[in-house]
């Protein structure tokens, strides 16, 4: 369902997704089961949070959201299942980006504190918060002014969706190959970039302001010299970082087949979730070592 600020939201109810590749050979065939306020559920009836350590609310996109699996084999479900107990709340759709995270907090539309607000993201992302995909119709348009200051700016409006011929036109491969290669659709600019980087700055700022940490996760990116600008301004705005990659997009071997679906489907599996939930609960275990070491001093 169409949602002015997020894009969309998903309705309510229990779905069954299939991707096939290219040669026609299943990639996927998994159910998402989908709660009235249009995100995923990843919880269990007999899930309890009692004594847990930490409280984190997660934003993100499919990778997040968990494309492609099902429900016991995404990253919030691990990271509730598991001996570290954690009380999630996870705020994620695939297509979504950073601009949405920033939305959602600047809005109040999230729990009102979390111990840790988690934003996985990677710089590709920044198409999303340029308005440059069809899917990012709607969603919160986020701009510079020539201060350097970031506002909203009202929504993401796409011609492929507000124009009648050309969403007819769009249905074509075709044509919609010619369109994103004209404009520029798939190619992430330097603007992009100046203006993913400041919505990062701003997500750690309203974190903070709501007595939450931030912290950034950086996902496999073809970009990655990107990487350290994400790193130094998260640092220089006092978040913090970890960088969740696992393998080089832009050099994959046949070891790292175990963390993506397929050679057309870069989306997370289930190891590669796994592998992932241990990186976070470790970081977040320092921590708590680092907490009570001060208390302790």
């Amino acid at each position: 369902d169409a949602h002015k600020g997020l894009g969309y939201l998903f309705k309510e109810g229990i779905f069954n997704s299939k991707k096939y590749s290219s040669e026609d050979k299943l990639i996927y065939d998994v159910t998402y089961e989908i709660n009235s306020n249009g995100y995923r559920v990843y919880k269990t009836d007999s899930q309890s949070n009692e004594g847990y350590h930490k409280d984190l609310s997660l934003f993100g996109g499919s990778f997040t959201f968990g494309e492609g699996l099902n429900k016991e084999e995404t990253l919030p479900f691990l990271l509730m299942n598991n001996k570290f107990i954690l009380k999630v709340d996870t705020y994620a759709l695939s297509g979504w980006g950073v601009q949405q995270a920033l939305f959602l907090l600047e809005n109040n539309l999230v729990r009102k504190k979390s111990s840790i607000n988690v934003l996985l993201t990677f710089p590709e992302h920044s198409l999303r918060s340029s308005c440059k995909p069809k899917y990012s119709h709607n969603s919160a348009l986020y701009v510079l002014k020539t201060d350097s200051s970031l506002i909203q700016n009202g929504l993401c409006r796409n011609k492929l969706v507000t124009n009648n011929f050309l969403r007819v036109l769009s249905k074509s491969r075709l044509f919609l190959g010619g369109y994103n290669n004209f404009y520029n659709i798939n190619t992430v600019e330097e603007e992009d970039l100046t203006l993913y980087l400041a919505l990062i700055k701003r997500f750690i700022q309203e974190s903070k302001k709501n007595g939450s940490r931030a912290l950034i996760g950086v996902l496999p990116t073809k970009l990655t010299r990107q990487v350290k600008n994400i790193k130094d301004i998260v640092i220089d705005e006092g978040g913090e970082f970890i960088d969740l990659q696992q393998y080089n997009v832009n050099s994959k071997t046949i070891e790292d087949k175990k963390f993506y679906l397929h050679e057309e489907d870069n989306h997370p599996t289930f190891y590669s979730n796994k592998e992932r939930v241990i990186m976070l609960i470790d970081y977040i275990k320092k921590d708590l070592h680092r907490e009570k070491d001060k208390r302790e001093f």
